[in-house]
């Protein structure tokens, strides 16, 4: 039987690092969230929906012209104007142009509304969307920053109204961590921390401002569990090793004890979130069918990958038997345990998925190794063969995928409520 796993890692680094064995003690590789590329247009865009849009922008242009020319170059309109050139000039790629015409568009909001005018939030949102299109991660980075502050300064740190902000800035910080950005480790690293605080923050303010918001208090709580994962596979540089003499510097001595805090708890961090989702579903009444299954799949794939089997495989059985008595849970179950998965299989951890539709499309444009393999019923990689690569003498690549199958973790197909053998599982993974 040959089955294929339509999925990819952007490095095939990553594929060690994620399926590596978390432990606050072992460090493991450390895993990128895989980032989906920013393109500064899409594909899908029509030529008569460019022809359109720049006619569009000859208009604003037009009219900014007229106001320029009617109330001066501070009008009070101005900004309005400016705000939808930006837009037409980001739809059409144009985003070095879209970067001027928002920062304009903002200054002229403080001048006419005020330093903290909550109309500078949006234009701020879209600017930063085309320094990431420009990739111009200071950029990115110090308008977060400001507008970080702009929501403080109007709402205060404990108003519920920051909670979009924080969302906001806990995915960019996840994936400014996951593309390794920063001038040194240490700024890397501190993207996670800053992360894992602005989650921490927004349950904090949900806890504190309820009635619970169920479902938004779910996807903070998802977003916990990934940044202790990634602190328990945190990887040290060589000065950060275990034995290592203590770093002199206060400030980084003081980000090395944080660190060492945060992969300490890390386990029981990212399994008391879990437990917190699964009774959040367990005394819902809005709750949809399976959810508590579901829940209970993911603190099962958690204790798998920290090497709790025996519990894991428990759970797992569990989680079968309460979708298979479930009328409508034929499908979950054959979407949850008709297929080996690949751990980890985490919420927010953005992966880039696509059709066997698409493949040829990504195999003409990608470089990648093409693996098969048996998963076993303890749900690890066997019979291990490169069925192909591009290019075809990439041995780098080939090696790597197959020392990484060797330590992946897969949580096995079941069968009747029991692990299965499934043999020759197909992966595509991207490589340089």
């Amino acid at each position: 039987m040959q089955r294929q796993l339509c999925c990819f890692m952007t490095l095939f680094l990553f594929l060690a690092s994620a399926f590596a064995a978390p432990s606050a003690t072992k460090q493991s590789e450390s895993p990128a969230v895989p980032a989906k590329p920013l393109s500064s247009t899409d594909s899908s865009k029509s030529k008569a929906q460019r022809v359109k849009v720049q006619r569009d922008i000859e208009s604003y242009q037009r009219a900014i012209s007229n106001l320029e020319s009617e109330e001066g170059v501070y009008g009070a309109q101005l900004a309005e104007k400016l705000s939808s050139l930006g837009a037409a000039l980001q739809f059409n790629g144009k985003h070095d142009k879209a970067v001027k015409v928002f920062k304009r568009a903002i200054h002229l909001s403080r001048i006419n509304e005020g330093l903290y005018t909550t109309t500078q939030m949006p234009l701020l949102e879209q600017q930063i969307a085309s320094h990431m299109a420009l990739g111009q991660w200071q950029d990115v980075s110090d308008r977060y920053r400001y507008l970080d502050w702009l929501n403080t300064q109007n709402y205060g740190k404990d108003d519920p109204r920051m909670l979009p902000a924080l969302n906001q800035l806990a995915r960019w910080h996840l994936r400014a961590y996951g593309m390794q950005i920063g001038k040194d480790r240490e700024t890397v690293t501190n993207h996670l921390i800053k992360a894992h605080k602005y989650i921490q923050k927004s349950i904090s303010l949900l806890d504190e401002h309820g009635p619970l918001d169920e479902q938004r208090m779910i996807d903070e709580l998802n977003g916990l569990t990934l940044t202790n994962y990634l602190f328990a596979t945190y990887q040290r540089s060589a000065a950060q090793k275990l034995g290592s003499p203590i770093p002199i510097d206060p400030e980084a001595r003081h980000s090395a004890m944080m660190i060492d805090q945060y992969i300490n708890r890390s386990f029981r961090a990212g399994k008391d979130a879990i437990n917190r989702v699964i009774r959040i579903y367990a005394n819902s009444d809005d709750a949809p069918p399976g959810s508590v299954a579901k829940a209970k799949v993911k603190m099962a794939d958690w204790l798998f990958m920290f090497n709790k089997r025996r519990a894991a495989f428990d759970l797992y059985q569990e989680a079968y038997h309460l979708m298979n008595a479930e009328k409508s849970g034929l499908a979950q179950l054959q979407e949850t345990f008709g297929n080996p998965v690949a751990l980890p299989n985490l919420d927010l951890m953005e992966t880039n998925n696509y059709s066997d539709s698409e493949q040829s499309q990504y195999d003409a444009d990608n470089n990648y190794v093409l693996a098969s393999f048996d998963v076993t019923p303890q749900g690890k990689a066997a019979n291990i063969e490169i069925i192909e690569s591009k290019p075809p003498d990439n041995i780098s690549a080939r090696s790597q995928v197959k020392k990484s199958l060797r330590i992946a973790k897969f949580r096995p197909r079941f069968v009747g409520g029991e692990p299965a053998l499934t043999e020759k599982m197909q992966l595509r993974v991207l490589s340089h």
